[in-house]
C-alpha cells in the first residue's frame, strides 16, 4: 500500500480509518507514512516531541465526530471462508465490464502489479 500510494503523482490521497492506532500511539506513524512525500517520511522506531508532531501533521489530518446515534447499521453481505470481515460482491457488466477488461489486460506489466 506504501509504494502505491508514492508512486500516483499529482493524485489526492484520501486515507479513511476508524482505528488508525491498535496496541501503541507509535502506529500512527506508519499510518501517515502513506500520506507524506517520501523526503519527510517519520522514522517510526521512535515517537516524536509533541511540538515536532504536530509541526509536521498540521494540515494534512481532520477529524470527524461520530454520528452513531443517527446513523443505522445495516448488516449486509457475506463472510467468506478463512476471512473475519463480510464482502459485498459488486458486479460489473456492459460496458462498465469491458472498460476494466481492457484496463486490466494493458496493465499486467505495470510495476504497481509486480
Amino acid at each position: 500500500m506504501w509504494r502505491l500510494s508514492h508512486l500516483a503523482r499529482n493524485c489526492k490521497i484520501l486515507l479513511l480509518s476508524v482505528t488508525p492506532m491498535i496496541d501503541k500511539a507509535e502506529e500512527i506513524l506508519s499510518i501517515l507514512n502513506l500520506i507524506l512525500d517520501v523526503n519527510h517520511q517519520f522514522d517510526t522506531s521512535f515517537f516524536l516531541i509533541e511540538d515536532d508532531f504536530r509541526r509536521s501533521i498540521m494540515g494534512r489530518i481532520s477529524y470527524l465526530n461520530s454520528n452513531q446515534y443517527r446513523a443505522k447499521v445495516i448488516e449486509e453481505g457475506v463472510t467468506l471462508e478463512g476471512c473475519s470481515v463480510k464482502v459485498v460482491p459488486s458486479y460489473m457488466d456492459g460496458y462498465q465490464l469491458e472498460a476494466y477488461k481492457k484496463i486490466d489486460i494493458n496493465n499486467l506489466d505495470d510495476s504497481v502489479y509486480r
